[in-house]
């Protein structure tokens, strides 16, 4: 935000402040004034004509419902599976999870 005795003003050195953030952010900036993270991710992803999946637990399905509140998002979502179980998450995303919780990665 900025604060100056005009609207013109304002404008003025809210653009330099984002110009100045630009220069020192560069390509670390994905998403500018109203985007969303799921909008920049979801255009990332038709550019790249990238597809993606998701396994969720401890979330209960955010992941997911983020990803499909963008129209169109078919195109680049495949379908997530939500799950506590340890069976079911080794039986639907074919990983084993053991080894994860030798560091205390993984939770069952």
């Amino acid at each position: 935000t900025t604060k100056a005795p005009t609207e013109k003003e304002t404008d003025k050195l809210l653009q330099f402040s984002v110009n100045q953030l630009t220069k020192i952010l560069g390509n670390y900036i994905y998403g500018k004034d109203e985007e969303t993270i799921e909008e920049v991710v979801g255009n990332l992803l038709k550019t790249k004509k990238l597809k993606v999946a998701v396994a969720e637990s401890c979330t209960g399905g955010m992941l997911s419902e983020m990803i499909t509140r963008i129209p169109g998002s078919s195109e680049y979502f495949q379908g997530g599976v939500i799950s506590y179980s340890a069976q079911v998450k080794e039986i639907a995303t074919f990983f084993d999870y053991h080894p994860l919780l030798r560091y205390n990665l993984g939770q069952y």
